[in-house]
């Protein structure tokens, strides 16, 4: 309940208004509509440039296996003050300064309200490279395949016969595999995760 209730204060202090809403449980802790909302107007969980804001229940999907990731490790862990400004300085460069000033004023947000969330989304990404990244081994048989099926395919141009090199792409691919494989084994182990857990959501799509 405590931690229900702290997380509950916590997004209370940040918007600056009341949250009526809860929109999921997870394991006692609480992702409220608001973070929801935040979530997916700043796309906080798409590397990629974005169009459009992203589905509000494709959000609370990534909300809630990160609250289950995050409430795994009771461990304190040190994120640098610099690494939460580059993830939010990579955010005006995905959507734009004008855009990301808009929404906070939207939001009732400053910008350190916002690198809140961000500095969530950093200690999920360093557990999840903690648990799978020296794991994943890349063969040179499987780099050699990749550069033959995939990489030749997309990056040639068809004008053009002249390609890279294999030894001038090698890391690139070796990192592009790497990154396929922990995405497999982390879907895998939060399916697990979320089979064990305790997981109400308490939001129909119209009510949203």
């Amino acid at each position: 309940m405590f931690l229900m209730m702290s997380s509950i204060f916590f997004s209370f202090s940040r918007s600056q208004e009341v949250i009526d809403r809860v929109a999921a449980v997870v394991n006692e802790y609480v992702i409220t509509l608001f973070d929801v909302k935040i979530a997916a107007s700043f796309d906080l969980f798409d590397e990629e440039t974005v169009l459009q804001e992203a589905d509000f229940f494709v959000t609370l999907d990534w909300l809630i296996n990160q609250k289950l990731v995050l409430g795994l490790t009771q461990e304190s862990r040190t994120i640098e003050r610099e690494a939460v400004e580059a993830a939010y300085q990579s955010l005006l460069h995905k959507l734009g300064n004008e855009v990301v000033k808009t929404k906070l004023d939207s939001f009732g947000l400053k910008k350190e309200d916002l690198q809140d969330y961000l500095f969530e989304i950093i200690l999920f990404q360093g557990i999840i490279e903690d648990r799978f990244g020296m794991a994943v081994k890349v063969s040179l048989r499987e780099i050699e395949d990749y550069y033959r099926d995939k990489y030749v395919l997309i990056h040639t141009d068809p004008k053009n016969s002249e390609r890279l090199p294999l030894m001038e792409v090698l890391e690139e691919i070796e990192s592009a595999i790497k990154k396929e494989k922990i995405k497999m084994l982390v879907e895998e182990w939060l399916k697990n995760l979320r089979r064990e857990a305790d997981i109400q959501i308490l939001l129909k799509k119209e009510e949203v």
